[in-house]
This record gives C-alpha cells, structure tokens and sequence, in this order.
C-alpha cells in the first residue's frame, strides 16, 4: 500500500502523464471504479447530513500479502538514490508549481469542509464552465425572470435547465419549442423566444444530464481523472512520499493540511526566501485594510455582479445584516441565500473579513456623531468588533503620520518654488537673457519663444466622454466632499467677490444723463458688473466683448450700447432721427429672440424705437423693416440676409450688431456666426462705413484672440469670473455610477427630490433633464417622493379650487396630473396653451417645481432659487448613442439659478456620470477655450460668398479667410487645425490646400464653375439655388441627379417625396431612441412605402411625417407632432429650389411634380383626395354624410346657410368645428350667373358646345 500510494501520489504532482496499470486492466479498473465510488459525497450526500465519526478507508490494507510486480516493472531498488545535494535552483522552480497547485487545493478543500458552498458543485442543474457561457446564462435566467416575475432563484434556476433541455433538443423545431416552452412560463412573446433561442446558442458547454450528473460532458471534454479523494477522509497524520525525476523523496511527518505533499528544509527555506508571485498577488487581495472600507465599499464588491445599481444597493443593505449576525453558519447561510452559489468568492471573502466589513461600512454610513459613539459602544461589546476598532485606531494614526509629512514636504515645496520664482525676477530685472544665449538657442526652440501656447494635452478628453487626462483642478476654498447612499458629492461654496478698489462704486441711475434713465426705470444702481463696464458701453463708440456668468447682467449692457448708438442720433430738441440708422441683434434661438423682443421693446418705447423679430417664423415686409430700428434676429437668418446685402439697402444702415452668447463659435452653429461677424466687418471696410459690434458671452480661456478677430481694443475687453454674480451661487457636484443610461437617471431622482427639500423647500426650482420623455418621467416620481412623505401638495402655492378650472383646460394628460401636486413639465412638444399656463403659474410661484428641457435655459428667462441639472447627457439621433452637453449649455443651466430681486444666495446641483465628475469639476469654475469650427462647414460659405460676388477667385477666398476667427486661431494653435507647419509660409499654404479642396468640391457638386486658368471662380445656377434658398451644396446636388433619373419615365409622387426627404437639411431631424418600433408601425398605415431597413434614419422619418400630414393620420405621440412642425418648416424651401432645378433643366414632368407636392404640403392632403378634405375640421366622416346628401362640392356648400349645413352634416362635427366652417363658408364669394342662350340652328339630339 506504501508503494502504491507513492506512485498515485507522484502521479497527481509530476507535470509528466504516468500509466498507472489498473487503469488499463478493464476489469479490475471496473472494479477500482465501483469500489472507489462506493463512498463517494455525491452518491451519500442526500441520505447523511452531519456526522462526527469518519468513515472506513476504502483503500486501507486488508492484511492480506499483495504482489507489487506489476507496480514496479522496469525499476529496481535503489536506482535513483543520489548520493549528492540536490539542485536547489531546480527545486526552487519545481515547488513554485508544487506550492500554487497545493495552495488552490488546501482552499477547495477547506472551503468544501468548513463551507455549504461546497455543495454547489454537487447541484444537478447545469452550472457555466466560461465567462461568456456565464453571461448568456445570467440572459437567460433575466428573461425567465421577467417571465415568471419574483420567483425564488432555485425555482429560476430549475426552469432554466428545463428551457435549454428544449433548446438543446435538436429534434425539435423552432414552432415547437416555443410551444413546449410555454408550457412551462405561459404565453411568450415572439421577440422573447428570439431571446431565449440566441442565449441558448451562446451555452456552448451544456451537455443534457443523466443520474450522474455532468459526468457526461466531463467525458466528451476529456477532464483529467483525479486519484486523490482523500480530502474528507481520515485527518490522522499519515507517512507520504515525494520526490521527483532525480531523487527519491524523504519520508517526514506532514501536519493536516500538506495535502499529501512534503518539504524538506531546504524547500521550506527556498520558499519563504523566494515568493511565488501569483500566491503574493492573491494574499495581498485577501488583504482588506480597515483603511479602504468606506460607505460604499460593500455596494462597490455587489456592483461587479449586478449590472443594476438599485438591485445592488439593495443587495448591499441585505448583505451588511447578514454580517452581523452572531453566528457564524447562519452569516454564511443567509450569504448563500443573497448571492446565490456562483459567487463564491466573493462570499468567501466576505466571510473572511466579516467583522471588519459590518463595522467599518456602519461606521462610515453614520449619518450624526451620536449615531457615530452609539455604535461604538455597541461595538465595543463584541471582542471580534473591538479587534476591528483598535485596528482603526492603528490605521488613523498611520495616515496622521502619513499627512504630517505631507504637509512638510508641501512647505518645502511652496519655499522652493518661491525661491525660485525670486531668482527668475531677478535674472529677468538683470537681463541675463542676452543676445548672445539667445544665438545659441536651436532654430526650432526660436519659433516658441515668447509665444503664449495652449496646451490642448491638458484639456484632452476621450471622444462622446469627459474623460480628463489632466485631472488636476483647482476647487474654491472651503470645498469639500460628502458621501451619500449610492453616490458622492462635491460641495464648493458661493464664490465671494473681491471687494471693491478705491475709487470704485456702482453706478446710479440719477447719475446716467437724464434722456437714457427710462431704459432703466424701477433700477436705483446698476450692479457691478454693468458699472465696471459703464464708461465704455454708453460712451464710447470702440467694439467691445464683455465676458461674464449667466445672470450677471449681460442684458443691461447690451441696453448701454443701444443708447449709446441712439444717443448719436439724438436732435437739438430732443427727438431722434429713427430713418438714419438700424441696430441688429443676433441671439442663438427664436425663444430668446421673442423675449429680447419683448424686454427692448417695453424698456425703448419712450425713445419712440420699433423693436421687430426677423426669423423663419417672423417675416417682416419693406414697409416693416423700413419702420424697424431694432431688428431682433437669429443668425441663421441674418446669414441668409447679409448674403443678399446688395439687394437690401437697410443692410448698409447697420451702425450696431450685437451678438449674444458669442462663445457658441465653438459649436456646430459657430460657423454662421463666424461668417455673419466676417462679412459685416469685411462689407464696413470696403464700404468705408464703421460698424460696431459688441460681444457677450461667458467667461472665456482665450478672450485675447476674439477680441483680436472683433477689432476690439485692450482696454474694451472685460473677462470676469464667476465671483462677479449679484447672487453667488453655490455648488454641489454629485457622480453617480452605473453603464446604463436610464438605470442612472432614475438613481438621480431621489437625491433631485433631496435636493428640492433641503436647498428650496418653499422657492421656486428648476429642474433640467435631456429629453422630453424625462420631463414625465421625472415628474411623475417627485410626485411618488411627495406621497411616500405624505405631503403630496408641498409644492403646490395656490388653492386647489381655483387651479380645478386651469387643469379642466389642459391637454397634455401629463402636465394635467403633475400640476396638481404643484409640478410642472416644459418642453417644445406641449401645445401652445398648455405652456402658456405652465410659464404663467411658475412665474407667479403658484407651482414651485418646473421639470424642464436644456432648452429651457437658453429661451424665456426663468429664474430660481434652486437649479438641478438631471443628467448631463443627450440621445444623439445621427451619431445612434448619448452625448454630452457643451459645457457652455450646463453653464447656461447653472445661470438660471438665483433671482437678485429675492435671494442673497442660490444653489445649483449638478447631477453628473461619475467618470464626468472631474471633468465638471474643472471646468466650471475655469474658463473654457473656444476654438473654430468654420473648416467644418466651409462649403456653404464659400458657395454664398462666391455667389455674392465677394469672391471672384481662389486668391480672394484666401484672403476672405484671413477676416475669420478661424484664421485667427490657426495661426495660434495649428496643431488643432492639422497644420503641420506653423510658420507663415505653412500657414498660407495650409489655406490654399483648404481653398483648392473646397473649390474642387463644389466644382464637382456643379455650384462653382473655374475658369479655364484654374485660379478664378464663377456661380453656376445650382450655386446659386443653393444660396438663395440656404440649401446644403449637396442638397442641390443631389436634387440635380436623383430628378434627373426620375424624370426619364412617369413622374411618381412617391419618388419626389423620397428624393425630397433625401435632403441633407433632414439630417439632423432627431431619431429618438427605440424610435425606430415607433416608425415600423407607422409606415404600415401609409400608402406609400419607405426603405423598411432603414427605420432609423432621419430621412426616413421624415417621409413618414409628411405622408402622415398628407393622409391627415394620427400621430403617436406629442414629439412626432414637433418633428413634422420642423420638417414643414423646411419643406415649401426646399420644395421650391426643387421646382427651380427642375425648370432650369427643362424638366417638365418633374417641375409639375414639384409643384404638385408643394400644393400637398401646403394643404395637408393627398392630390387625389376629396374636394371638401381641403376645408378645416373636415372628417372623414362629414364627407360621408355631406356625400349621402348629394354635396360633393365646395359651391353646393356655399348656397347653405348655417342650420342647412348643420343638418348636412348630422352632428359629425363639434360646435366650435361647425362655427369655424360656416363662417368660413361665408367669406367665400358666392357668384349667380343668368345668361340666356341664343336660339340654336342645330338638329334635335344633336350634341352643341356652349362657352361661357
């Protein structure tokens, strides 16, 4: 027996493969087998629960004599004795290998012993052999979940193996496994059962099972055979054997847990002086310091196995009461029953380090110091819960130590870097810096001396994320962390201005010349900002650029300079001169178009000034404009003006622009503002006539190079920090973790209703989140917080009586629910009424919440006490994922905050992804560099300039650029613009490659013709087309080919529609997410079809919108209906330029066809549809009724009076619809005509033609 358990033994440790004999007798390895299984765990486990006594070796000596011949063939006694040292080096090696397999033993083992996860590898149910098996399991066990609802996991678990039994049946077909699955979960869903069928085919390692288990697979897999099964026998000390190829082992005594494996001396010494480095990394892992257990790190270790945050916070809690219970079998039981079997490692280092967990998670979750020295008396109690506390005290007084060093070395680091910032004055004041050294500088460091360079590097961050490669960021003082349930957040307090300098007070308005005061009546003073600024706004005629936060009281400003510009124009008697001059306005978006317009024109009525909105939405006729002084614009408009400038000659009347939120240059709008500024400044030059332009914008990281591209002096440039606002603004950063973007948002909405309660209980908040859906969503749980506390009407300021009749008139079903409970939802798809109210009640503090769009911010001016930013992420529809705001948007969102007339502070909560936290962090508070982005769209531009006539060739498109900001900012950071030389001569020759690209592409689009010296440039009609009707030069291009093809054969409708929805302006029509379901079941209810692959696509959608206006369909939902409003918006436009195509190419089929589509859009309904469609409210079912009467005509309907009509239509139609229709009816002209026929030579029954 000695011998033989030498070799098995020896066997099981040599890398080498041994023939053992009975393994290959067939017969007695039959009955080895049998005998050896006989006691086997698997086979007893269900029949012995606990015993004390061990059983019966099956292997012991039967005292009978046994033959070892075939056991020993080929070797004799002594044969391998060396009578020498052995090879230390070898043995070295060779335990590094022996000590890793015996140290992963001696853990199975023990863990089988002394733990019931033991028992999991016993389980019948299948069990995954690979992480992506894993994966696809964990699938199928979700989608059962969802099947079956909450449901027990072994009840899960057993439905899975029935499932991929029938999955795995390869004589079953698709239909009936899905009938045999239902059996089990009751009806399924076919996308479900596609679910189900893709997992199953991802579990490439189950094998169907039988009475043995996996035994099966075990033997199709080739799983080596294992000897020794001694691990739950006979503990006694028993005599083994080891040794290796050279030398055969010494017999020594062995504790318990050698395992069947021995040292010598020299190996014992060999491995402590030589660490296997996989053992030390997995000891330093066991390893937990009391120093790395914070609030979250038990939520943290769940976070690696559940992908839901709430589900593992929830686990977490679960899991922290489990630890402290005073058993230990129950901890480890209850463990067992939370994270199921495949976690074994982390229950087991849970269970390690049990004590050390439960006190010092407690420990950081107390929320008060008395809850903080209740536990520790509680803890103190505990001898295991003390040994953790001493441990704590011992950690503390390390990182004491650890700080006071820090702080020393910080000392010297301050000294020296004072020492030597004193040393580089003195040898600056000496000039050391001579001619001399400057010779021996290289000729490449030449070209960097003395210029200001911006580190892009260090601003870097990954593409669609705020992944920061400089980390560093400068927090106000008195900035600090805290950590809440889930998440932690960064508290920096309200920036305290600097306080004033001699000389400098605020500006009253008793001391502004007494013709300006009315712009600025019910003011006594002007804040600081505006009186740092007054001087240079109201009485000098030099461009300007104020930088400063949202809220600092930009607009006054803006209203300084308009005086100033009128004060010009001011007469002896006091009146003004209004025909001599013209100031534009340019703002980002129509809603704050609309509010400008309302505030100048309030605030200038005195001084007699017309204020008018000029956008697509506003036009103004010849006699309008000519009585306008202050036109209010957006730039997209203004651009389509300033193109046409010689046919507009109130354009050259332009003495003012004033352009707000100029720091959008670096944005996909920037280039139309860029090209508006450029043109005005290039038309005042060659025009001799001086324009002056005024800035505003935020606080900017390279103010200097735009006011270099304005024209703007030193001394007109004022950058201001955040500390200038009349209301400081306090600010908390919170992070929270978690992939998924919904998960993250709902996480975000209790701390959002947190927030609400702690920082503005009884003050007016708002509340801004990235999609419309959010605005409900959001909501509707501030509505389920408010119930959970039981005060549902907190925010609620106004009796309920008489808010009964505003709600009655509402119809977003939504808005009709959240506004009782005093909470409001804005966003662009309510209808026009319903905002109205909404802006109306928050306005006047009826409600206190407002749940928001980021759009909110930039339009009516709203401001609060508290502003929450939910989530700083949007759905991309052309990019198909979520991105991140501008930090410039987030800024605009954080101004709203504070009302200068009520608080003295505000707060604005900024709910971010954690791995953006640092990123905010940064840039909040310094200032953001804004670079161009006119290289990105410069073929438009150049296309209407071209057209204009402003560029004649390739030299005075070189030189046009040389008027940008983009010209500006490559000379000072060509690397952005991938210049790689940045000398002058690069530069230039950067530009012409620019300018030769671009002319070659419209060239080959056919807007630009070249003339034959290849250095001048013409319009062609396409260009031209493209210009006047502020069309993409692809657009055009495209319309050139694709009408070209659809004119060869019948026109089709159907095909102009396609090729009209292909435009380029339709790229951006946002294609919300899961949208494409939506747009599926939409197309089935049209008549004519789409590209089914494509439902995706914003071209796509927009087909689909204008079929549903034409067949006057339904749509299903309030955001589709502000998608088809942009999309008619640009439809008659781009209609139009297709009719001009089309008739310059001679077209005839395909200009008709136009023409027809033109006349569908603007009247909502197919060609061939009824007559009577046409008129307003009409239904289907009133021309039903109106055809059964024999009126099919719209002249029948005009001889009715009021009570016929209504008796016609039988009640299809309301009474405000009937109303509308009849006075319709009456406004039509109705003409009888008598005429008397002159007598006729013709022949009875003979057919005769009669003209009238």
């Amino acid at each position: 027996f000695f011998l033989l358990q030498s070799a098995r033994t020896h066997c099981e440790a040599s890398p080498r493969l041994l023939s053992v004999p009975w393994m290959t007798d067939s017969t007695r390895g039959a009955e080895q087998v049998s005998k050896y299984r006989q006691y086997e765990y698997r086979a007893n486990s269900n029949l012995v629960l606990t015993t004390g006594d061990h059983r019966p070796r099956v292997d012991e000596p039967s005292g009978e004599p046994e033959s070892l011949k075939d056991y020993l063939t080929g070797t004799k006694f002594g044969d391998k004795v060396v009578h020498a040292k052995p090879d230390t080096g070898g043995a070295g090696t060779k335990r590094k290998k022996d000590d890793a397999a015996a140290a992963a033993k001696r853990s199975r083992r023990e863990e089988a012993k002394q733990s019931v996860l033991g028992l999991g590898d016993d389980m019948d149910s299948y069990r995954p052999r690979s992480r992506e098996t894993r994966q696809a399991y964990e699938d199928l066990l979700h989608l059962l979940s969802s099947q079956l609802g909450d449901q027990p996991h072994d009840i899960l678990r057993g439905a899975a193996d029935e499932v991929l039994a029938v999955l795995k049946d390869d004589g079953l077909t698709d239909p009936d496994r899905k009938r045999e699955i239902e059996k089990l979960v009751n009806s399924l869903p076919q996308e479900t059962f596609g679910r189900l069928v893709g997992a199953g085919k991802r579990i490439t390692d189950y094998v169907a099972e039988d009475a043995t288990g996996n035994e099966k697979l075990d033997d199709e897999l080739g799983v080596a055979v294992v000897f020794d099964e001694d691990d739950d026998e006979n503990p006694e000390d028993e005599h083994r054997t080891k040794g290796n190829d050279d030398m055969v082992g010494v017999v020594e005594e062995e504790d318990d847990d050698a395992d069947g494996l021995v040292e010598t001396r020299q190996e014992r010494e060999l491995a402590g002086g030589i660490a296997d480095e996989g053992e030390a990394a997995k000891a330093e892992e066991d390893e937990l310091p009391v120093d790395t257990i914070d609030a979250y790190w038990l939520q943290r270790e769940c976070g690696k196995y559940f992908s839901d945050p709430l589900v593992a916070q929830k686990v977490s809690e679960d899991v922290l009461l489990a630890l402290t219970e005073a058993e230990e079998r129950d901890c480890e039981n209850k463990l067992v029953i939370l994270l199921d079997y495949d976690k074994f490692e982390l229950i087991r280092r849970l269970l390690k380090h049990r004590w050390r967990i439960a006190v010092c998670t407690r420990l950081a979750q107390a929320q008060s110091e008395a809850a903080k020295q209740a536990l520790l008396r509680e803890f103190g109690e505990s001898p295991q819960a003390a040994e953790v506390l001493s441990d704590l005290a011992a950690a503390r007084d390390k990182t004491d130590e650890i700080f006071t060093e820090t702080k020393q070395l910080e000392a010297r680091v301050r000294k020296e870097t004072a020492d030597l910032a004193r040393m580089r004055k003195a040898e600056a004041e000496a000039s050391v810096l001579t001619a001399d050294m400057l010779a021996a500088v290289p000729e490449a460091g030449k070209a960097r001396v003395g210029r200001n360079t911006l580190d892009l590097e260090a601003i870097t961050f990954a593409a669609g994320g705020h992944l920061m490669a400089n980390r560093k960021c400068h927090l106000p003082p008195g900035s600090f962390r805290v950590a809440k349930k889930g998440y932690e957040e960064v508290h920096v307090p309200a920036l305290k201005a600097k306080p004033f300098t001699d000389g400098e007070a605020l500006v009253r308005i008793d001391d502004m010349p007494a013709w300006a005061r009315p712009a600025f009546g019910g003011m006594s003073s002007l804040n600081r900002v505006q009186s740092r600024v007054y001087d240079c706004a109201l009485f000098s005629a030099e461009n300007m650029l104020l930088c400063a936060p949202t809220g600092a009281g930009k607009t006054n400003v803006a209203m300084l300079t308009l005086l100033h510009e009128i004060g010009l124009h001011r007469q002896p008697d006091g009146s003004f001169d209004l025909d001599a001059f013209k100031i534009v306005y340019v703002a980002p978006m129509k809603a704050l178009v609309q509010e400008m317009v309302l505030n100048f024109g309030k605030r200038l009525e005195p001084f007699g000034i017309t204020v008018n909105e000029l956008t697509g939405d506003q036009q103004l006729t010849k006699e309008q404009i000519a009585q306008t002084q202050l036109i209010v614009t957006t730039p997209e408009k203004w651009d389509i003006i300033t193109r046409k400038a010689g046919d507009r000659t109130y354009t050259q009347l332009v003495r003012l622009v004033i352009i707000d939120e100029i720091h959008l240059l670096g944005e996909e709008r920037g280039p139309i503002l860029e090209v508006i500024v450029s043109r005005m400044r290039y038309m005042a030059e060659r025009m001799s006539q001086p324009v002056r332009i005024v800035g505003l914008s935020t606080a900017m990281a390279n103010a200097s190079d735009l006011a270099d591209w304005l024209g703007i002096p030193h001394d007109s440039i004022f950058n201001f920090k955040p500390s200038v606002r009349p209301v400081p603004l306090e600010v908390h950063i919170a992070g929270f973790p978690g992939q998924h973007y919904c998960p993250r948002m709902a996480a975000m909405n209790k701390p959002t209703y947190r927030a609400i309660t702690v920082h503005s209980p009884d003050q007016p908040t708002l509340v801004f989140v990235s999609s419309r859906r959010q605005t409900r969503l959001t909501a509707l749980d501030l509505i389920a917080y408010c119930s959970a506390d039981e005060k549902e009407g907190q925010f609620l300021n106004m009796p309920m009586g008489e808010l009964e009749p505003m709600l009655a008139a509402v119809k977003d079903p939504a808005l009709r629910h959240t506004l009782a409970f005093g909470i409001g939802i804005h966003h662009a798809g309510l209808d026009e009424a319903d905002r109205v109210l909404v802006e109306k009640l928050f306005l006047g503090q009826s409600i206190l919440v407002l749940v928001c769009t980021s759009t909110l911010a930039w339009g009516v001016n709203f401001p609060a006490h508290l502003v929450v930013v939910k989530g700083t992420e949007y759905y991309d529809g052309k990019a198909k994922r979520y991105v991140d705001f501008p930090v410039t948007d987030v800024l605009q969102m954080m101004g709203r905050a504070g009302r200068p007339q009520f608080d003295t502070k505000a707060v604005a909560v900024i709910l971010v992804h954690e791995p953006k936290k640092t990123f905010y962090k940064k840039f909040l508070y310094e200032p953001f560099p804004v670079e161009s982005c006119l290289h990105e769209q410069l073929h438009d531009h150049i296309n209407a300039e071209v057209v204009a006539g402003t560029i004649r060739s390739k030299q005075d498109a070189v030189d046009f650029l040389s008027w940008t900001y983009f010209y500006r900012r490559l000379l000072q950071n060509p690397a952005y613009y991938h210049c790689a030389d940045a000398t002058p001569e690069g530069t230039n020759g950067h530009l012409s490659l620019l300018v030769e690209a671009t002319t070659a592409d419209l060239a080959c689009a056919g807007c630009v013709e070249v003339g034959e010296d290849g250095v001048s440039l013409a319009p062609s009609t396409l260009g031209r087309v493209a210009s006047y009707y502020y069309l993409s030069y692809t657009t055009v291009a495209l319309f050139h080919a694709e009408l070209h093809d659809v004119d060869e054969g019948p026109t089709a409708l159907s095909d102009l529609l396609r090729v009209l929805c292909d435009a380029s302006e339709y790229d951006e029509l946002p294609v919300r997410h899961n949208e494409e379901v939506v747009n599926e079941q939409l197309a089935d209810k049209l008549p004519w079809p789409v590209e089914r692959s494509r439902f995706d696509s914003p071209h796509v959608k927009a087909n689909l919108l204008l079929q549903a206006h034409f067949a006057r369909a339904p749509l299903p939902m309030s955001d589709y209906v502000t998608d088809l409003k942009s999309v008619l918006d640009q439809a008659l436009r781009i209609l139009q330029a297709m009719v001009d195509i089309a008739a310059d190419a001679g077209w005839l089929h395909t200009a008709l066809g136009a023409m027809s589509l033109t006349q569908m859009v603007s009247q909502g309904r197919f060609l061939d549809a009824p007559p009577l469609s046409d008129l307003p409210g009409m239904s289907a079912a009133a021309e039903e009724a109106l055809a059964a009467r024999g009126l099919t005509h719209l002249a029948q309907l005009v001889r009715l009076d009021a009570q016929a009509l209504k008796r016609a239509l039988g009640g299809t139609l309301g009474a405000r619809q009937l109303s509308e229709l009849s006075g319709l009816l009456a406004t039509l002209p109705a003409t009888e005509l008598e005429a008397a026929p002159p007598p006729l030579a013709v022949e009875a029954g003979a057919d005769c033609a009669i003209s009238v």
